[in-house]
């Protein structure tokens, strides 16, 4: 496996999505505002009920607006689902350990406090724009397959793996017929990784948080690891541990 960068100096990683599902164990209708009131202090609040937000399908690439009101800390977002709290930042990714840990170290507690939830799956999923006009054609471990006679203008894969209780879906997808005329080319490498708790399992907040952790890194060892060739990474100055 290629080496690991800790950071980049020039970032493409767009979203930096992570998930906890669960199962409310208070009335569903009741779950948001008891969640919203231990936050208070440490998230900002919308100032109207129907600020707007997003909410991620990880079947697709692109967010969908809903009207789920999202609270924000810093460059940080949080929106409360049916079944799911769903944190993202906005613009420029702080780091892992520094930043975006040390954020779940405090937040999720407060949600998992009481047994108010009972977690069932853990999920990270970064969507990367990649600088280059040929993503397929970048990629290893990418064999490309089209129709002869036929001008390709788009194309999306999806990969589906499974390995010692993580599932990952990556999407591979060219962004010629999505970028507009004066913008630079792109790739988009989204990876997604999930982690099912057994049903009997009463994870604690370690749990969880280690949980989160070993799914950022496997998917740093995807990215950088297995996808994307070192000889290109080199060209956004990795810092490397």
């Amino acid at each position: 496996m290629q080496r690991i960068p800790k950071s980049l100096q020039t970032p493409f990683l767009h979203d930096a999505i992570v998930e906890l599902w669960f199962t409310p164990n208070v009335a569903a209708e009741l779950l948001p505002g008891m969640i919203y009131e231990r936050l208070r202090g440490d998230w900002v609040f919308p100032a109207v009920n129907n600020a707007a937000s997003f909410s991620f399908n990880w079947q697709q690439i692109s967010a969908r607006a809903t009207s789920i009101p999202m609270l924000t800390c810093g460059p940080f977002q949080l929106t409360i689902n049916e079944g799911s709290v769903v944190f993202n930042v906005s613009g420029t990714y702080p780091g892992w350990a520094s930043t975006y840990l040390p954020l779940l170290e405090k937040t999720l507690p407060k949600i998992l406090e009481d047994e108010l939830v009972k977690p069932t799956r853990t999920s990270i999923r970064y969507v990367n724009h990649i600088p280059t006009d040929d993503v397929f054609g970048l990629v290893n471990h990418f064999e490309p397959q089209t129709l002869p006679h036929w001008k390709e203008m788009s194309q999306t894969v999806r990969w589906v793996l499974f390995r010692e209780g993580v599932q990952a879906v990556i999407n591979l997808t060219s962004s010629q017929n999505l970028i507009k005329e004066d913008e630079q080319p792109y790739g988009i490498i989204d990876t997604a990784l999930h982690r099912v708790l057994p049903p009997t399992a009463d994870a604690t907040n370690d749990d969880i948080l280690n949980f989160f952790s070993s799914l950022h890194r496997l998917n740093k060892e995807i990215l950088f690891g297995e996808l994307l060739p070192e000889v290109f990474v080199e060209g956004f100055h990795p810092v490397y541990e």
